[in-house]
């Protein structure tokens, strides 16, 4: 009984230990277990990303001395205390709109308002990461909040090259200005550049706004009656050329009516001369046989009567009217 009591005693006093060593083991293994877990990192889509060392407080380095720089997405394990320090790949977008509209001065002194967003890049090589990790550490809200400074003087500064009227006016050299003064300063501090920028208003006070309208207006009258006279004047000129055209249209008919006239008559004076040749080289034959008949005697009187005598045989008995003179050296009795 009391050796039975020794053994109950004993057991009483080994099982506690065993219970503790198993608890033990089973929380280190738990612990190691979430300490290994804790270990993985997952790198996302559209990300580059530093090893980023938690317990010696820096960046883990590549075997050429720079840090280490994943470039593709994954699960990675880096170890317990270790991280990623991850920089987006894609255009991130900022936005001046609304109650975070950009409120400026024109080179005028004027008090001016515009809203815009625009999108930009991150060089995502090593050592221009490297500067940015530099700058902000893991931070990204402190960078964010730089990037957005820088870009709000920038604006500034290129709003105050225009006046009221000029920005009013020009809102798409206004927006070319914004975005190569804003690209010019964001890619010197962070090596990050704008791709697009969108400029949405441009709001000027009532009383400056009004003025311009009003001058746009007049502009506009202007440029109407400038239209006006410029029609007017084409108008004109169409019939000061229709008229010339007219005129040379007319002197050219009259000159072909002329030459016509001219070519018509010389036809018909040839053909007088012609017929008259013609006649005349008749009678010379005709004289010729006469002279033979009657002698040298015959003269160019005799002729003048032989011919009128014949044209006279040749008129028909019933004419009334033979339209023919009668040679003076022929006389009736």
């Amino acid at each position: 009984h009391t050796m039975g009591k020794g053994r109950g005693k004993g057991g009483d006093e080994i099982g506690p230990a065993v219970i503790g060593c198993c608890c033990f083991c089973v929380t280190a293994v738990i612990t190691m277990i979430v300490v290994l877990a804790m270990g993985f990192q997952t790198i996302e889509t559209n990300v580059v990303a530093f090893h980023y060392d938690g317990n010696a407080m820096k960046l883990e380095e590549d075997p050429n001395g720079g840090p280490m720089l994943y470039t593709s997405p994954g699960l990675e394990f880096v170890g317990p205390g270790h991280r990623f320090i991850s920089y987006s790949t894609l255009e991130q977008t900022m936005n001046f709109e609304g109650d975070k509209k950009l409120v400026g001065r024109t080179s005028d002194g004027l008090e001016i308002t515009i809203d815009f967003s625009f999108q930009y890049l991150l060089d995502t090589t090593q050592d221009s990461l490297k500067a940015l990790y530099d700058k902000f550490g893991d931070r990204p809200k402190k960078m964010q909040r730089m990037f957005r400074n820088v870009a709000y003087w920038a604006a500034l500064d290129a709003l105050s090259k225009y006046t009221a009227y000029e920005a009013n006016e020009q809102k798409e050299a206004l927006g070319s200005s914004l975005q190569s003064r804003i690209n010019a300063k964001l890619n010197q501090y962070f090596s990050a550049s704008i791709t697009q920028l969108q400029l949405s208003d441009v709001g000027l006070p009532y009383e400056i706004a009004n003025a311009i309208t009003e001058t746009q207006s007049v502009k506009e009258n202007i440029n109407a009656a400038t239209n006006a006279k410029d029609t007017a004047g084409v108008a004109a000129q169409t019939l000061v050329y229709n008229a010339e055209l007219d005129a040379e249209v007319t002197i050219y008919a009259a000159e072909a009516t002329a030459a016509a006239t001219i070519t018509t008559a010389t036809a018909d004076a040839s053909a007088i001369v012609t017929q008259a040749k013609a006649q005349a080289d008749a009678y010379k034959v005709l004289f010729d046989e006469l002279v033979g008949h009657f002698g040298e005697d015959f003269n160019s009187d005799d002729m003048l009567k032989y011919i009128w005598l014949e044209s006279l045989g040749e008129v028909d008995s019933g004419a009334a009217v033979y339209n023919v003179d009668k040679p003076s050296s022929i006389l009736f009795d």
